[in-house]
């Protein structure tokens, strides 16, 4: 007897705790402004092209959205604004499709986490490509706007795995950890150890940012032949950022999250 009113006292602690972590799901559950990243390759004939991507996603809670992207498809850079529809399964899994205005779809499957404040996502269409996305929101500076003062603070940075630079001095593999302290008034310095073609670089450089109020913003450092550009999204109230380099023949996404959080 004891026993078992041992094991009907455990199951009422332990009812509430489950029942929060089957909660189901909706529509609704993937709704607001996400910044988005990608990265990965896709088959081209017998060659493998490698792909990342920075961008952001309004979606509207009802199935539909609104994309824009920056692409780096094995070192060329693309602009484009595609259409977003999506399905939301009670269990918190979904499926996206992404439509551009060349006709072109691409499909992704996937599930929220964090509350729905994230979405991670895998391509499935077209076939041959192995390319994975992580959807974060912005958080509540999307709702009265990015300014150049919400890049303000001290930030650490790393690539996720090795990207590549294809083309031009330094051609191969590419990895990198820096510190970067952003100003708030589009200004920043940055300190880097890298991986560069095989070679280990250290450098301090010092460069300027842009934001745009949608939360997307461009930067540039260095000067001359060795300047670099990149575009990025602010996501979780700027406490990180998705970034991609947009220098032609390179693929190069990379993270920044705070050190000390908002």
């Amino acid at each position: 007897m004891r026993v078992t009113s041992l094991i009907l006292a455990v199951s009422l602690i332990l009812a509430p705790s489950l029942a929060a972590q089957v909660a189901e799901c909706t529509d609704a559950s993937f709704m607001g402004v996400y910044g988005l990243h990608s990265s990965g390759a896709f088959r081209s004939g017998t060659s493998n092209w490698l792909l990342a991507s920075v961008g952001r996603l309004q979606s509207y809670g009802d199935q539909t959205g609104i994309m824009t992207e920056v692409i780096s498809s094995n070192g060329t850079i693309i602009r484009r604004t595609a259409t977003v529809g999506y399905l939301v399964n009670t269990d918190c899994t979904l499926s996206v499709t992404i439509r551009y205005p060349d006709g072109s779809v691409t499909g992704m499957e996937g599930t929220l986490v964090d509350n729905g404040r994230e979405a991670l996502l895998i391509q499935t269409e077209p076939a041959g490509a192995a390319v994975v996305s992580s959807f974060r929101k912005v958080g509540g500076l999307a709702v009265n706007g990015c300014t150049t003062g919400d890049l303000r603070g001290t930030y650490g940075m790393t690539t996720p795995g090795a990207g590549e630079i294809l083309s031009g001095s330094g051609a191969g593999p590419f990895a990198v950890v820096s510190t970067i302290y952003a100003d708030g008034e589009g200004g920043f310095t940055q300190t880097q150890i890298a991986i560069r073609g095989g070679l280990l670089q250290r450098s301090v450089t010092a460069g300027t940012y842009q934001m745009a109020a949608d939360c997307t913003g461009t930067l540039s450092f260095g000067s001359g032949a060795s300047q670099q550009a990149a575009d990025f999204v602010l996501v979780d109230d700027s406490n990180e950022i998705r970034l991609l380099t947009t220098d032609d023949g390179a693929v190069t996404p990379a993270f920044l999250v705070r050190r000390v959080r908002r």
